[in-house]
């Protein structure tokens, strides 16, 4: 389901008073060559000021991409064509998926600073949220910038999680647990509703159901049609990012301080046995044909993290053998074929290529240094 692009921790706020850039070795001297928009690439930001784009038909990087100030987010339009990187000085930066170069960047208010981006399934707009809880919209057409819509403010931090249908933003206030619905044909903010300690929300394929973890180890069910939150789900200690399957019927969530993930059955909102993982899982990635999910099982700026990715099957609910990656992983990815997931390891400045035919780590793929957050054209 749409959500913002993120680190899985947060992490991304800190990295602000980084301001030098890097460099890393790419395609043959000269321009990037031209290849079908959106044609598998994957885009990594690293806030040194590159992005770096990565063929995923062949795990070489590219040429890394400058941009302006401290790029801390991606995400990729749907029709592959654009890649909207967020950065620390109050901008968007547009890049070219056919010729891989910046273009002209998108100002936005210089007040408040962005905390997230995303992308409509439609296509057609992009959304910013600040960290005052206002939300500006990007029109992909034209990069025009709309008017920002108020939500109600709080202390944060903000995130927004964009319906499947397109129909609807919504935002989540961390330090009240606060959900606005924003309905994307007009702008408007409807009715805020609240979960206590909510964290991260995810929304079922159909835009029917969210579901939002909490600082208080449950998960509640909302019925989106009325915008009324069900009975919490009690999960396990740390529950913390969720995900849910492409055919809508089970929602994963990660418990942090448990070192497990928790299935929910979402035609009964039952939760199933704890799976457990490797230490400090912090955020996770299914499959496009739902067959696998894998756990990041890393704490950024800790040392609880296991430095590894543990495959789930889930129609098993059974954890494989965990997958060795790079120092700190701190985002994945998988490509819409579903063939690779690319693990962005924080504290190693590298990508780690995973096939998921057999779960095997590819060579380490050198990018900027404490790459934060990824996203991949099909």
């Amino acid at each position: 389901m749409p959500r913002m692009t993120t680190p899985l921790t947060m992490i991304a706020a800190t990295a602000a008073c980084l301001l030098a850039a890097c460099a890393t070795s790419g395609f043959a001297a000269g321009n990037p060559p031209r290849h079908a928009a959106g044609h598998g690439t994957a885009y990594v930001v690293s806030p040194f000021g590159t992005v770096t784009p990565i063929r995923t038909a062949t795990n070489i990087a590219g040429r890394p991409i400058k941009v302006p100030s401290v790029p801390l987010y991606v995400a990729v339009s749907p029709h592959g064509r654009t890649a909207y990187v967020v950065a620390g000085n109050d901008s968007v930066i547009p890049i070219d998926t056919f010729t891989n170069r910046a273009e002209r960047r998108i100002q936005l208010p210089s007040y408040p600073t962005p905390d997230g981006i995303g992308i409509t399934p439609n296509g057609k707009t992009a959304y910013i949220v600040h960290d005052n809880g206002t939300v500006t919209p990007i029109s992909t057409a034209t990069n025009h910038v709309g008017k920002q819509i108020k939500t109600p403010v709080g202390s944060g931090p903000y995130t927004l999680t964009i319906a499947p249908n397109s129909a609807t933003v919504y935002v989540l206030d961390w330090s009240t647990g606060s959900i606005t619905p924003v309905t994307t044909a007009t702008g408007k903010p409807g009715k805020p509703f609240r979960i206590r300690g909510a964290r991260f929300i995810a929304i079922t394929p159909d835009s029917k159901t969210m579901y939002a973890t909490s600082d208080r180890n449950t998960v509640t069910p909302v019925n989106l049609a009325t915008d009324r939150p069900g009975k919490p789900i009690k999960v396990g200690r740390g529950s913390d990012d969720l995900d849910i399957t492409p055919d809508g019927k089970t929602v994963y969530v990660v418990n942090g301080l448990a070192n497990s993930v928790t299935p929910i059955n979402t035609a009964t909102n039952k939760a199933g046995k704890a799976i457990k993982v490797g230490p400090g899982p912090a955020g996770m990635a299914i499959t496009p044909n739902g067959r696998t999910l894998y756990v990041v099982d890393a704490r950024i700026g800790t040392r609880y993290g296991g430095d590894s990715i543990t495959p789930i099957n889930t129609a098993t609910n059974k954890a494989g053998k965990a997958i060795k990656v790079g120092h700190e992983p701190a985002a994945i990815a998988i490509t819409p074929n579903g063939r690779t997931a690319y693990v962005v390891n924080f504290r190693s400045g590298t990508v780690t290529p995973i096939s998921t035919a057999n779960n095997l780590a590819g060579k380490p793929i050198k990018v900027g240094l404490q790459p934060l957050g990824i996203a991949i054209t099909a």
